[in-house]
């Protein structure tokens, strides 16, 4: 039965019995030691300039939701009532949002540099096959 299998690829399982003789196959890796320390970056919450940004960019939708009575009139035909300021206000706001937002990510946090760690352990520790058992 085992000649069946020769030379292919399996990407199941096949049970093959009485082969080995009283030994087993393992796949190892040498495992990552993550402190606590590493595992309290990776519970933190999200870089704190996400959320200021988040912030503004509430306050910004929040101030857009107090315009729609001006923009009502451009439905029925007539002259939009959002002064320039306004547009500015919510324009500038999504701007500054924006640009807090991507210094945040241009900046690696704890949390980044310890799943950095993390892949490249894996990338670096590839698993490999061992018989154990009597020879």
């Amino acid at each position: 039965m085992s000649r069946d299998y020769e030379g292919r690829e399996i990407r199941q399982s096949v049970r093959i019995e009485g082969v080995l003789n009283g030994r087993s196959i393992a796949s190892m890796q040498t495992p990552f030691m993550l402190t606590e320390a590493d595992f309290m970056r990776l519970r933190g919450g999200p870089p704190i300039t996400a959320s200021i940004s988040a912030g503004i960019v509430s306050a910004v939708v929040g101030f857009g939701i107090g315009l729609i009575p001006k923009l009502t009139p451009m439905l029925k035909g007539g002259e939009v009532q959002v002064s320039d300021p306004e547009g500015y206000t919510v324009l500038g706001g999504l701007i500054i949002a924006t640009l807090i937002y991507l210094v945040g990510l241009a900046f690696p946090s704890d949390k980044g540099r310890v799943m950095k760690n993390i892949a490249d352990h894996f990338v670096e520790e590839k698993p490999s096959i061992r018989i154990l058992g009597e020879h």
